[in-house]
């Protein structure tokens, strides 16, 4: 029984890896509705994410642009009220950036004052024992799905520098208080 629950597991594993290194779609709307994104190429290689009005697609607003190396992915609160962009690739490694509601419908402007990635990387290098102002040359942050009111967003982080690694940790980041959970019962809250 015991060989039986490990293999199961690590197909659960296997399939989780899988299923969360897929390419986000080109498009896909909002959870409240109203409103589509779109990537679109741009002249520099890059994407661009557009928010679409569905009532007035020539009413579309360019969010932001990115590099869009391949692991970007648009995670939309179910609230609509904030957009996490997780982005990046290879030996670059992967980040978040953090966009909130405008005064429109259909604006997000980045809160570049929360660097959601290295709030969490300094809690993991904190935890793995490093020496304060240890970085990881090689970080992979993720997000992987929101509370039920939009307010906490679970997250993992992998990665390495050196001796120091980080092999997949998993925390709760609450967007109303900035702090760091680990309680993953309340997402279910």
């Amino acid at each position: 029984m015991k060989l039986g629950l490990i293999s199961l597991t690590g197909l659960l594993a296997i399939g989780m890896v899988f299923t969360a290194s897929a390419q986000q779609p080109e498009e896909g709307w909002s959870n409240l509705g109203g409103w589509k994104f779109e990537v679109r190429p741009n002249a520099n290689d890059e994407k661009e994410i557009w928010i679409i009005p569905e009532a007035n697609p020539a009413g579309a607003k360019k969010m932001t642009s990115t590099p869009g190396w391949g692991n970007m992915r648009m995670h939309i609160s179910p609230d609509d009220k904030l957009i996490v962009l997780e982005d990046g690739g290879g030996s670059l490694g992967i980040d978040l950036r953090v966009f909130r509601a405008g005064a429109s419908p259909t604006e997000y402007v980045e809160d570049e004052n929360l660097k959601l990635a290295d709030i969490v990387e300094a809690w993991a290098v904190k935890k793995a024992g490093a020496p304060d102002g240890s970085i990881l040359g090689h970080r992979y942050v993720h997000a992987h799905g929101w509370s039920a009111d939009g307010k906490k967003l679970l997250i993992s982080i992998s990665g390495r520098e050196g001796e120091l690694s980080i092999p997949g940790w998993f925390a709760i980041y609450d967007f109303a208080t900035g702090a760091l959970s680990f309680d993953l019962g309340e997402l279910n809250r």
